[in-house]
């Protein structure tokens, strides 16, 4: 409808105008613009270095869940590990790496990497309710509490 009609609106509409020069540009569009020196390395390290916290946590703690076991397989050490810890410090190592690599390299000042990483964690709260509430609710239905399974089982 918007191209047809060759009308924008709203974020758009002001990006249009920023483009074309009618306005001058305002605080809030530049936060999204990349700053001078930013790289595909200030987002590739910090992925990297999540992934491999959250895999070698869940590593560890999937062998330390029983030291006295014989060794297990890759797939079981990797089932049984924690992966609620391995995530929590997971995530946190990747927000530390773009923070250093940030504040390290000069891209961001200390109050941009603030407000960035409170806005990124505004961003996921709604994903983390939804997460929690799960997480809340299966151990709700195992058999020690509501006995979910076993009842839908008996349906079946």
């Amino acid at each position: 409808m918007v191209a047809i009609l060759g009308r924008d609106f709203g974020s758009m509409l002001i990006a249009e105008r920023e483009a074309s020069g009618a306005t001058p540009k305002s605080e809030s569009s530049e936060q999204g613009s990349p700053a001078d020196g930013a790289s595909w390395h200030d987002a590739f390290w910090p992925v990297i270095v999540m992934v491999g916290v959250t895999v070698v946590l869940i590593l560890h703690t999937g062998s330390a869940s029983d030291p006295d076991a014989p060794p297990q397989d890759l797939l079981t050490t990797f089932g049984s590990g924690d992966t609620y810890l391995a995530l929590v410090y997971g995530s946190l190592s990747g927000l530390l790496t773009a923070m250093t690599l940030s504040w390290c390299r000069g891209t961001l000042s200390t109050s941009q990497i603030r407000d960035s990483a409170f806005t990124g964690a505004g961003h996921v709260v709604g994903a983390l309710t939804i997460l929690w509430v799960a997480w809340a609710l299966s151990g709700l239905t195992t058999a020690d509490h509501l006995g979910t399974g076993e009842y839908l089982g008996g349906l079946l």
